[in-house]
């Protein structure tokens, strides 16, 4: 068995945008950059974070309102779970490891 350390699979520079940002421009920067996900950040301190999921979901739940009136940490989950670069999983499936680092934060044995 190996270990495979968070560092090793990590984004080294996620893409960022500031928890006030209203979710027009939260969903503009995920087109230009090709991502599914930004994380919000404030002072250089983790917020949150953004998917095209919660875009979604609101534009689904919030119709009435324009998209430039909400702001990102609005809908963005309250709990936020983080891991250190250093720590590891010998779990051997990557993808099943990034995923889980990145929505349930439990990897299937």
């Amino acid at each position: 068995m190996y270990k495979i350390l968070v560092s090793d699979i990590m984004t080294r520079e996620p893409l960022v945008i500031s928890p006030n940002a209203n979710l027009l421009e939260c969903a503009k920067k995920m087109v230009k950059k090709k991502t599914g996900s930004l994380l919000l950040v404030e002072k250089k301190k983790l917020i949150g974070l953004i998917s095209t999921q919660d875009i979604l979901w609101a534009l689904v739940k919030k119709s009435q309102k324009d998209l430039s009136s909400i702001q990102a940490k609005d809908i963005s989950p309250k709990k936020i779970a983080v891991i250190k670069p250093i720590a590891f999983n010998t779990n051997p499936d990557i993808n099943a490891l990034r995923a889980s680092l990145l929505f349930s934060f439990t990897v299937p044995p």
